[in-house]
Parts: C-alpha cells; structure tokens; sequence
C-alpha cells in the first residue's frame, strides 16, 4: 500500500462533505441518464431536439455542482475510511438497482409482455431514487423518485402498447433530469 493511501484513509473526513460530493457526482450521473432516456425517447418519436435541451440542462446543471464544489476532490474524500464506510450503502443499492433492471424485465418476457420491458427498467431506476434519496439527504429526491415509481407502473395502464415506451422514455428523461438538477441545487447549501 503506498504512502499516498495510507495518509488519505487515516485523514478525517467530515459527512457534509461526503454529502456534498455524492450530491455532485449524482447530478453528473443522473444527468447523464436522462440524456440516455433523451436518446431513446428521440429514436422512437423523432423529436431529436429532446435530447439536445437535455443535454444543455444537465451539462448547466453538472457545471454548476462541479463550480460548487471547486476545491473538493472526491476520489481523495471517499478513499478515507469514513468515505468508504458512507459509500457502502450507495454501493448496495446501486448494484441492487442495476442487477433488478436486469431480471425483473426477463419476467415481462416470460409473460409475453415484451412491453413492459421498459416501465419496468423504469420501476427500478424510480426505487433506486427512493433509496437513493437517504443518503444524499435530499427528501425532494425520494418525492421525484416516488412520482417516478408511480409513472413507470401507472403508464402501462394509461397508454397504448405501441406509445408506451415513448411515454416512459419521456417521464424517465424528465424524472433523472429533476433529480440531476436537486443534486446540483444541494452542492450549494
């Protein structure tokens, strides 16, 4: 182990700050899917210019959490032992998030439902929020994730299998988009 490490896990890291980083990398990260979700929604419908004001949003909104959090680097804060131990359950979650928006589709198909394949990708990613939300103290977070969760299970029975994915894709870009943009918000405060 070098010299390097051993100082930076010894050091002592405040929780706000661990806070504040997580806010600024969820806001690059979030942003990041709403412009995949952006993407998606423009290849099903055309409306190219979707992912375009999506991409100009949450790259303002990631601008502005990095210019917050200027002198903050996180691989030094989260490479300490209080960082370590508060990216555990962000950890945990994540993994639980990504590994359901794997299987829990396959059930979908197995049912001969291929279209429920995207809502329920889109049911994970509004739990995941939900969860998500403890951790980076930010309740407006688990209040998208909520209207998210209700949307991804709500829209099946609203729409049309045949528009159904373009209603997802949309309130899924909407969705990240408005959580990217409360992360980037909170690294001020």
């Amino acid at each position: 182990m070098s010299a390097t490490m051993r100082v930076s896990e010894n050091r002592s890291v405040s929780k706000a700050t661990l806070v504040t980083l997580l806010r600024r990398n969820a806001a690059l990260i979030q942003g990041v899917f709403a412009l995949l979700w952006g993407v998606r929604f423009a290849a099903l419908t055309g409306a190219w210019e979707v992912p375009a004001v999506v991409a100009i949003a949450s790259f303002v909104a990631t601008r502005n959490a990095f210019v917050a959090t200027t002198p903050l680097r996180a691989r030094d804060e989260f490479r300490t032992s209080q960082g370590r131990a508060f990216l555990r359950p962000v950890t945990v979650v994540t993994v639980v998030q990504i590994v359901a928006s794997i299987v829990l589709p396959m059930f979908g198909t197995v049912l001969g439902r291929d279209d429920l394949v995207v809502p329920i990708v889109a049911f994970t990613i509004g739990v995941f929020l939900v969860f998500f939300a403890t951790p980076l103290e930010l309740p407006t977070v688990r209040w998208i994730g909520l209207a998210y969760t209700m949307a991804a299970l709500g829209l099946p029975l609203l729409v049309t299998d045949e528009l159904l994915a373009d209603w997802v894709s949309a309130v899924s870009a909407v969705a990240l988009l408005a959580s990217a943009w409360c992360c980037a918000a909170a690294t001020r405060s």
